[in-house]
């Protein structure tokens, strides 16, 4: 029906962290911060990639205006 949202995908006012990481990549990686204050830009965070994790620098913070998969967002 017109007018509602996919249920795979949400609408969210939560803001998104953009990520370093050390990987070949030239790109900013999305992940939803941990409960509490949020990391200011510069600080280093670890975080999971794929089986793995590792260590990024926060780039900065990003409100989440997209429609995003919850389960691409960790």
């Amino acid at each position: 029906m017109a007018g509602q949202s996919h249920p795979t995908s949400i609408m969210t006012t939560t803001p998104v962290l953009k990520i370093a990481l050390p990987v070949p990549l030239r790109r900013l990686f999305d992940y939803l911060p941990l409960p509490g204050p949020l990391p200011a830009p510069g600080c280093r965070c670890l975080v999971p990639f794929g089986r793995r994790e590792l260590v990024g620098i926060v780039m900065g913070v990003a409100p989440a205006d997209t429609s995003y998969s919850p389960d691409k967002l960790l």
